[in-house]
């Protein structure tokens, strides 16, 4: 599947938490993370993976958080967690 059939399921699908690797085969992350954002908005939580110590790069644009590879499943919990909270209206409390 090709990074921009992903974004097309991705806003259809509304997830709470999409994982964007920063450097994909057929395009930059970047550009997926600025094409969910124009086309979903702020209703998905937008994660950088990078291989590298990229924070400031990372959350450059349209990511919320970043995750360095191999994300550890603590941290995977943490990132869900902050999407989970993202995502509650103020009805939710």
């Amino acid at each position: 599947m090709r990074s921009l059939d992903g974004i097309a399921i991705a806003v259809q699908f509304a997830p709470e938490l999409v994982l964007v690797d920063l450097q994909l085969p057929d395009v930059s992350g970047h550009v997926v993370a600025r094409q969910l954002r124009q086309r979903a908005g702020r209703s998905i939580s937008i994660v950088a993976i990078t291989g590298g110590d990229s924070t400031s790069l990372a959350l450059a644009g349209a990511f919320d958080e970043h995750a360095r590879k191999p994300v550890s499943a603590a941290r995977l919990y943490q990132l869900l967690d902050i999407a989970r909270d993202a995502a509650r209206t103020p009805s939710d409390f």
